[in-house]
């Protein structure tokens, strides 16, 4: 229940941070047009249809933040966790069902308040998502400093707990929870990139959560950990001791995309060597029955370029098609004033496609090589189950 939770609301914040996509890339294709819509939606900080310059930075920040975190960092692996682990490691449920809910808990009010934070009169965070002082530690730097800078960083400080006890909550499960017989080196690849993602969260998320409570004892405390000579009437402030911050910010947020990415892109091979040493697969029942390896070898192979012909031709023709289409029929014509042409200009280089297909076609292939070289390796006498 509480994977499907994270999965709604990651989903509704995901709509959000492509509406606010949409709008600022609006902006950034015909700038200074008026568009109504963009009055619609965003009020005074458009007027006539003219999206105000601070509200285009608090757009990108608010949108980088919920892309990153709550739909990359919470919303897919707190559902997939929640789902995956208890199921592939033989547990009932997660090691602790108060911890897990408190964990959604925190990143459901941090969400609330981040959406919160987009209403505010004094404008949304407009410091990046990254969030550099001075214009997150002084809160007279610019419209989107004030009120709305500070509801990010306790919106932030409300994820990174809830983070923090989501990734104990999956060291724990799958440390202690385990079904009988199943030892660390059995489990499956997916449940070891949960865990090392927990590890890597634990790691970092107890840093990164000291960084946004100075921040904010900078501009709630008049301390001075981001900032030095800080001109307390005034509007200028000296040198800036921003390092640390920018770093955990950064380093948490890179871990979290490289992971996603790496999942992603290692999926296909992860998912192959799992089904060449499953016991149970036809390519064991092949070996048993005598079968040589290059037969099985071929069925893998062939079915596997079966598999990437069909998607290369169906990315060729909808990638090439909506090309011809711009290059003959101008679907998106530009503001030649500002980009000094009249619309996008489209060059198709046929060698590089032709490269970029091939290229294709052999790294998946040559990954798919690899569990069936584990294939070859299986013996008979060992693929015959003498239950």
């Amino acid at each position: 229940m509480i994977g499907k939770q994270f999965l709604i609301t990651g989903m509704i914040m995901g709509i959000v941070g492509v509406m606010m996509s949409m709008l600022f890339r609006l902006e950034l294709a015909y700038p200074e047009q008026s568009f109504p819509i963009l009055e619609f939606f965003l009020g005074k900080w458009a007027p006539d249809g003219v999206m105000d310059p601070n509200m285009y930075l608090a757009l990108v920040t608010i949108h980088g933040t919920i892309m990153v975190f709550f739909v990359l960092t919470a919303g897919l692996s707190g559902t997939f966790s929640n789902l995956l682990i208890p199921l592939q490691i033989g547990a009932r449920d997660m090691a602790s069902g108060f911890m897990n809910a408190l964990s959604y808990w925190f990143f459901f009010l941090s969400s609330v308040v981040m959406i919160a934070s987009l209403f505010v009169e004094s404008g949304p965070a407009s410091g990046g998502w990254t969030v550099y002082p001075p214009l997150s530690a002084l809160p007279q730097a610019m419209p989107g400093s004030g009120t709305g800078m500070t509801l990010w960083l306790i919106s932030m400080t409300l994820f990174i707990v809830g983070s923090l006890l989501g990734s104990l909550n999956y060291i724990v499960t799958v440390v202690n929870m385990r079904t009988k017989g199943m030892s660390m080196t059995r489990l499956p690849l997916t449940i070891w990139a949960f865990f090392v993602t927990a590890i890597l969260g634990v790691l970092s998320f107890p840093v990164l959560l000291s960084a946004a409570l100075l921040l904010m004892f900078d501009r709630l405390l008049g301390t001075s950990f981001y900032l030095s000579d800080i001109f307390i009437e005034g509007v200028g402030a000296g040198k800036v001791l921003s390092a640390s911050f920018n770093n955990a910010i950064s380093g948490g947020a890179a871990f979290n995309s490289t992971f996603c990415l790496q999942l992603s892109g290692s999926n296909f091979a992860q998912t192959s060597v799992s089904m060449s040493l499953n016991p149970s697969s036809p390519n064991y029942i092949l070996k048993a029955l005598g079968t040589a390896n290059w037969s099985v070898r071929k069925v893998f192979l062939y079915n596997a370029s079966y598999l990437i012909g069909l998607g290369l031709f169906w990315g060729n023709s909808i990638g090439l098609g909506l090309l011809f289409a711009q290059k003959y029929l101008k679907l998106f014509p530009l503001n030649p004033d500002t980009y000094y042409v009249s619309e996008a200009p489209v060059y198709i280089s046929w060698d590089y496609i032709l490269i970029l297909n091939i290229g294709t076609f052999v790294v998946c292939l040559l990954m798919l090589l690899i569990p069936s070289v584990i294939i070859s390796k299986i013996s008979p006498v060992k693929a015959i189950r003498f239950d």
